[in-house]
């Protein structure tokens, strides 16, 4: 945080004194002093003490003012240490300092710490969880706020640091935490909003209810936090806190668990996310929240290597009928910009949806590293790397974070500084196939040969795995070790069809070519590359280190000259 001026400064402090109630505990102790020193004045002359006596007790009472006055600082009463608030919902504001408020002016960020579940039953933890989320995406759609993401603010919590480490970490000015008790349909939630750099709690809330209040209680909590942080809410902003997800609140706990379900990313968690979310649909009927729900499972069944034919399509059928019942959803417009990258095949609706997905949800770690792909193919870079620092400010603490930073340093052509960062990703997620492989990719872009295939070598040696991820790690160790037959093996007819369904594959497929020096396979897989909408230029021409080899060549002059083209049109 900016150091602030000493005018500032010095109003803070004052400000302070205020809020400890220093002032009012030097004006009872003159007082009461006085009236002491008035009384033992009075009976020092009536026992006919000398006067010195009488001075004694004043001086006596003169050092004592300091040492009240810094117990009063010190003792200070918190809200929360204070009588419990009424049954009700009911807040505790505590006035904002004036140093805080020129912090928040300056650009406010908050980390939303998952709230602890007291509820008698262990298993509503999802529901803790999924009212956290709720919070974090409502906070997340008001620009002026920075919103670090639900995972990195799980992995700093249970880490069990204090909220200047807290604060430090992550480079945020404001912490948010509390807890909720569901206990049938009672709810009961509480929240606190805390400056992390002084650990000074700003404003504290509680809220007694029923389970169908929750939305209500959710709104508040983020309006109150608009309120404290004086942030503008646009008209579009707004309407985004006042919205109610669902109307039947058991179709919300559906809704919950199976959010629960689909971030666990196996097949099984996948399937159980699905029922939950029909079971939801059945409830609360057509609902717009439900369909890009569904449309998100189908298309991460995708992601995970789980390309049976029908699943893409599903996943297009649910987003597009929740963007025909609410034209705003960000969820189904990230759906659908993944899905322009990995079966559709369109880089430009791949880039708008996702900047439609970002309009509604800036800080959405998953929109974002979809939205830095597709801004990578279409060689927009000026916005992949204000997407990537995005990431990097919003999720710091998940490893693949520092994999995309890596990425699009890669893409810009600074590739020993890509491969420092997925380096670090590589560190932090041991026994991840992903990091590793692109950090063996990363190795051979900087000419450090044999240390890529080592790592390929010995943690891709099974052929059992058929995702994509060993695909590519076993096509770029055919490339490395140059050998053709090797590269023509792994490419088979379920791998090419992968490879044709995927613009960011179908290039990677091209520059491990020009690795092992195929000619004339480079040169006709840059053409399902060109073809599928790959627009960047720069990196193609200028940085990828192999198929760049071949910019001047005389069959490779025209496509060269076809990405220039379109990406000099798209940039304009």
């Amino acid at each position: 945080m900016p150091s602030l001026p000493a005018t500032t400064r010095a109003r803070g402090f004052l400000h302070e004194l205020k809020r400890r109630k220093v002032y009012q505990v030097g004006a009872v102790y003159v007082v009461v002093g006085f009236a002491v020193a008035q009384g033992a004045q009075y009976l020092f002359e009536m026992a006919g003490l000398p006067v010195v006596a009488s001075r004694a007790v004043a001086i006596v009472l003169l050092l004592g003012l300091p040492v009240a006055l810094v117990l009063a600082w010190a003792h200070e009463v918190r809200p929360e240490e204070a009588s419990p608030p009424p049954p009700v919902s009911s807040a505790v504001l505590r006035p904002v300092s004036a140093d805080a408020v020129a912090a928040r002016r300056s650009g406010a960020s908050i980390v939303v710490l998952p709230f602890d579940n007291i509820s008698p039953d262990p298993s509503d933890a999802y529901f803790a969880d999924g009212l956290t989320e709720e919070i974090t995406a409502s906070l997340s759609s008001i620009h002026d706020l920075r919103v670090t993401s639900r995972t990195s603010a799980t992995v700093i919590k249970g880490a069990g640091k204090d909220t200047r480490a807290i604060g430090a970490e992550l480079g945020v000015g404001y912490v948010l935490e509390g807890s909720v008790r569901k206990a049938g349909d009672a709810l009961r939630v509480t929240a606190q909003l805390i400056r992390a750099d002084t650990d000074e709690h700003l404003w504290t809330e509680r809220y007694d209810g029923l389970l169908a209040d929750v939305f209500g209680m959710q709104e508040q909590v983020a309006r109150s936090i608009v309120r404290i942080l004086e942030l503008h809410l646009a008209p579009d902003e707004d309407r985004r806190l006042a919205a109610r997800p669902m109307e039947d609140l058991r179709a919300y706990e559906s809704y919950l668990k199976a959010r629960e379900e689909s971030l666990r990313w196996t097949r099984g968690a996948l399937e159980h996310a699905l029922e939950l979310l029909e079971r939801a649909r059945a409830r609360a009927g057509e609902n717009a929240v439900i369909e890009a729900g569904i449309g998100y499972v189908y298309s991460q069944f995708a992601n995970i290597g789980e390309h049976d034919r029908d699943y893409i399509p599903l996943a297009e059928q649910h987003a597009r009928r929740a963007l025909e019942l609410d034209p705003d959803n960000p969820e189904a417009h990230m759906v659908l910009g993944f899905l322009y990258q990995e079966g559709l095949r369109d880089v430009d609706l791949s880039v708008h949806h996702l900047r439609r997905s970002l309009e509604g949800k800036p800080d959405d770690p998953h929109a974002l590293t979809w939205y830095i792909i597709a801004l990578s193919a279409a060689g927009l870079n000026d916005e992949l790397s204000a997407a990537a620092a995005r990431l990097m400010e919003v999720d710091p603490l998940t490893p693949m974070s520092h994999g995309m930073l890596g990425y699009a340093l890669q893409v810009h052509g600074d590739l020993l500084g890509g491969l420092e960062e997925i380096e670090t990703w590589r560190r932090s997620s041991p026994g991840g196939s992903a990091a590793s492989m692109f950090y063996a990719h990363a190795l051979a872009t900087v000419g450090r040969h044999d240390e890529a295939l080592t790592i390929l070598r010995h943690e891709f040696a099974s052929d059992a795995q058929d995702d994509v991820i060993h695909f590519m790690a076993r096509l770029l160790k055919a490339a490395l070790e140059k050998d053709p037959a090797a590269m023509d093996a792994v490419l088979t007819e379920d791998s090419l069809a992968k490879a044709a369904r995927d613009v960011q594959l179908t290039f990677y497929t091209t520059t491990f070519h020009a690795l092992a020096g195929r000619r004339a396979e480079t040169l006709r897989w840059l053409r399902k590359t060109v073809d599928a909408g790959f627009k960047n230029y720069p990196w193609m021409a200028e940085h990828d280190p192999w198929i760049s080899r071949y910019r001047d060549d005389p069959d490779f002059r025209d496509l060269f000259e076809e990405v220039r083209a379109a990406w000099e049109a798209e940039r304009a």
